[in-house]
């Protein structure tokens, strides 16, 4: 399950860049977001701009290559979208990944039918706030030296980041998370342990968006 994606409409669309999403890959999307990306406010799928060192790996100092769990690479442009993301504490980066179409699917297999069902009506409580990577989606707080935890997220094709990318604060994280079945969050732990063994147990994490 993937947060939703309120893009931006205000900048036109640059002709020189890569091509959009094409309809099998629009499909797909639908598929794995479970709602129709049309509907969601202000979005534009066909804005584009280079990845931000922001949404780089902190680990590679370069933009990720490949899906943390198939290693599909993933900069190629003519390979299908994929998400980003980071999660910082302290002003430093504490979990980052990148995960293709695909295997986000198979992840949202572990997502409970009664989280999906909370996790609808929490968003339709909300409303979207337009700040990009630098102020919280949810409440529209802005991000600051600061500002102790947060999580950056961003949908990308290849080499390109679509729309402007999201912020969530740790107080909206944390009314997120606390909306999951405890079965929605042990797959999320089994998906951070899965990928990043050197995690000590029972180490309080962020929710792990896809």
């Amino acid at each position: 399950m993937i947060i939703p994606l309120a893009m931006s409409t205000e900048e036109p669309f640059d002709e020189n860049l890569p091509d959009p999403l094409n309809d099998e890959e629009m499909d797909e999307a639908r598929d794995f977001l479970e709602f129709d990306l049309e509907e969601i406010v202000g979005l534009n799928l066909f804005q584009s701009q280079e990845l931000p060192e922001e949404l780089h790996s902190n680990f590679s100092n370069s933009p990720f290559e490949k899906c943390i769990e198939c290693e599909r690479p993933l900069l190629n442009a003519d390979e299908s979208p994929y998400f980003i993301q980071k999660s910082c504490r302290d002003g430093e980066t504490i979990l980052e990944f990148a995960v293709c179409f695909e295997c986000g699917q198979r992840n949202d297999a572990g997502i409970s039918e009664d989280s999906k069902n909370a996790l609808e009506a929490f968003f339709q409580k909300i409303t979207v706030h337009q700040h990009g990577l630098y102020g919280c989606n949810f409440c529209g707080s802005e991000r600051t030296d600061d500002t102790k935890e947060y999580e950056v997220f961003a949908l990308a094709k290849g080499p390109m980041l679509v729309g402007p990318g999201h912020m969530i604060c740790e107080d909206c994280s944390s009314k997120l998370e606390s909306v999951l079945s405890v079965e929605t969050r042990k797959s999320m732990d089994d998906f951070v342990g899965r990928n990043f063994p050197g995690v000590p147990e029972g180490l309080l994490l962020p929710v792990t968006v896809f």
